[in-house]
């Protein structure tokens, strides 16, 4: 992870309207991961608690990804880190941006930090969003992908069917692994874990949006699909107009390198 710079996401070009307008990357609800899989070897109870957007690591274009989620979209290019870490209030009323300012230095929380406001961690809908214990500790892991995924994940809890409650030794591995037929995403994911009682999990909702930060936002590279129509790239220039702060399309806006040499199906 510390040699990654940049991710990438495929997406349509309405999401990049979407995307730029709120200034935050929405967090799909776990169990509804097109990998119909992802839910194997996870405890019932914990389907839903997590949240997650799915990035690749992979700079070069990867064929596979636009065929299935960007035929005549985009893919955004950002920092690795995003996000941003927002400021909380100690008792002094000075404001923080991690714990390593408030507790002590061997504390195992000392870098924990909020990536959404920290008043919406505590949402007033029945559940709230614990914050990530560090950046690669409860945020952002790369994807492992194996044939025994279903198996790694079970030995990430345990069942006491006396008490009836679910023991995790490790969290993060219940969403670290997955198939291998999927290894051709390079995935780096980022996560929210999101707290509840247990008979309250089918009022989680489907998706969290996450901030972005300014400097992200200003660093912002976007790949047209390829072969691209002048009307889409037209489009996608006027969607970044409008919504950016700083933005030069010389710079941040890239024609694909498959351009001549890949042709989607669905188009003539």
């Amino acid at each position: 992870m510390n040699t990654i710079e940049k991710v990438n996401h495929y997406t349509s070009i309405e999401s990049l309207d979407k995307i730029l307008e709120s200034k935050k990357i929405l967090f799909k609800r776990f169990d509804l991961m097109d990998d119909q899989t992802e839910n194997s070897g996870v405890p019932e109870i914990l389907k839903k608690n997590f949240f997650l957007s799915c990035w690749s690591k992979e700079s070069k274009e990867m064929i596979p990804q636009w065929e299935m989620y960007a035929k005549n979209g985009i893919r955004i290019e950002l920092p690795v880190k995003w996000y941003i870490k927002h400021p909380i209030l100690d008792n002094d009323g000075n404001l923080v941006t991690d714990f390593s300012e408030i507790v002590d230095k061997d504390h195992p929380y000392k870098y924990s930090f909020f990536p959404i406001p920290f008043n919406e961690l505590l949402s007033g809908k029945n559940y709230a969003i614990s914050p990530a214990i560090n950046e690669t500790n409860g945020f952002i892991l790369e994807v492992e992908y194996c044939n025994n995924f279903i198996e790694k994940k079970q030995q990430a809890w345990v069942y006491d069917s006396e008490t009836n409650t679910t023991h995790l030794q490790n969290l993060h591995s219940l969403i670290a692994y997955k198939d291998e037929y999927w290894d051709f995403q390079k995935e780096i994911r980022y996560y929210l874990t999101t707290i509840c009682k247990d008979s309250l999990h089918e009022y989680l909702p489907e998706f969290i949006l996450v901030p972005i930060s300014c400097d992200a936002l200003n660093q912002i590279i976007i790949t047209l699909y390829p072969n691209c129509t002048q009307e889409d790239e037209l489009k996608v220039i006027e969607i970044c107009e409008k919504h950016l702060d700083i933005f030069n399309p010389d710079i941040q806006i890239k024609r694909s390198d498959l351009d001549g040499k890949f042709k989607p199906k669905n188009l003539t």
